[in-house]
């Protein structure tokens, strides 16, 4: 899957926003570090060695500041000729009265969402997923998985609620689901 093509600025639009973030918000923080040695400032070894720190609530309420205080308000960049003269907030507000909302059936979400494992045989002990922290492996068998043993699959579970999975063949994309068994 190839969600951008190197050097095309147009497929990522939130790198700007990104730049912006770090030029505008990140850098009246104590202790920005940049982006790279040449954006770090030359007292910032001894501005972490003081621990002048932000707290959360601080950076959240700059963020809140410049978001809605100069970012929104400032004048629309783009090329469409609909919205010269308006600023981000107002494109943002005439355009998203053409938008329709896509709705998700919740179990597809769930799907949509889950953590996949790489491709793995089925072997004598089943199919595994990995526990919440990511440190176990959690094993699943089924009735009658004997006789599927050595296909390749791949596991699509919740890792907050391991009771079941899903295990999709390699072959033809098609799913079964299991119930957990430690092993």
């Amino acid at each position: 899957m190839i969600n951008a093509k190197v050097k095309n600025a147009k497929a990522k639009p939130i790198e700007r926003f990104f730049g912006t973030l770090k030029n505008n918000l990140s850098r009246l923080d104590v202790s920005f570090c940049g982006g790279n040695i040449t954006e770090r400032p030359e007292n910032l070894n001894k501005i972490l060695k003081k621990g002048e720190l932000s707290t959360d609530a601080e950076i959240r309420k700059r963020f809140e500041t410049i978001v809605n205080g100069m970012y929104n308000i400032d004048p629309y960049g783009g090329s469409e000729k609909k919205y010269k003269g308006l600023s981000r907030i107002g494109v943002w507000n005439k355009s998203i009265k053409k938008r329709t909302l896509r709705k998700v059936a919740a179990a597809d979400l769930a799907l949509l969402l889950a953590r996949v494992t790489r491709y793995q045989k089925i072997g004598r002990k089943g199919v595994y997923a990995f526990s919440e922290d990511s440190r176990s492996k959690l094993w699943y068998v089924c009735e009658n998985l004997h006789i599927h043993q050595g296909k390749e699959v791949y596991v699509r579970y919740d890792p907050s609620d391991p009771r079941t999975v899903r295990v999709y063949s390699r072959e033809n994309d098609k799913y079964s689901r299991l119930t957990s068994k430690w092993v």
